[in-house]
């Protein structure tokens, strides 16, 4: 049984007239009769009883088709549109590692809040993830895109691309040596101490400003 069968069938059903259904479907009434009476030989079931030369009448196992034919047609319309929005990029679940600084900067959600907006069905995994694992996962297939620092080159098969440039901000204690300085540059902070987080390690370039980096298998 093709799903052929069953949108004549309803066709049929709803017509109950095999003229007008073999118009809507655009087809001759002798094709759609012979394959009304191929499905009712597959199905062992009359389904129609002829009024007319054209009318006809459901029967009881008919109708009790109908419904389950109906329902049929609608999930097979319901999977053709999702596979058409998968295939679009419009559904799914798309895979995605970042590193520690992208997450804190607000990059990873605000990217993710933009594209939401045009792509309502799509749903993400995000995994924080050091460079060389997102490189790793981007190359099996586990992961789809990568948020790292911009690099020089990129393993083989990979590519990136920059998205975002952020800059570095410097706090000083009041009265510090250098609070004062309109211009700072990291060679003047190398014996300083530093507050801050436990990071994992982040290859990549490192200047004054903060390169954000999206990275795609090729």
């Amino acid at each position: 049984m093709e799903l052929r069968h069953l949108r004549y069938f309803v066709s049929v059903a709803e017509e109950l007239h095999f003229a007008r259904a073999a118009a809507r479907l655009n087809i001759s009434a002798p094709t759609l009769s012979h394959q009304i009476g191929a499905l009712e030989t597959l199905l062992g079931a009359k389904l129609f009883t002829r009024k007319t030369k054209s009318a006809v009448s459901l029967t009881h196992s008919g109708k009790r088709f109908l419904i389950e034919a109906q329902e049929t047609l609608k999930q097979a319309a319901i999977a053709e549109l999702v596979g058409r929005q998968a295939g679009r990029g419009d559904a799914g679940s798309i895979s995605i590692g970042y590193v520690f600084s992208a997450g804190c900067s607000g990059l990873v959600p605000s990217t993710m809040a933009g594209f939401r907006k045009s792509h309502p069905e799509v749903s993400f995994q995000l995994a924080r993830m050091q460079t060389f694992a997102q490189f790793k996962g981007l190359n099996e297939g586990t992961l789809d895109i990568a948020f790292t620092r911009a690099l020089q080159r990129y393993p083989s098969g990979l590519n990136g691309f920059i998205i975002e440039r952020q800059p570095f901000w410097l706090a000083l204690p009041v009265g510090h040596r250098l609070a004062a300085s309109k211009h700072i540059t990291p060679a003047m902070l190398v014996e300083e101490p530093f507050i801050a987080v436990s990071m994992e390690m982040e290859v990549g370039s490192l200047p004054i400003r903060f390169v954000a980096n999206a990275v795609i298998r090729c």
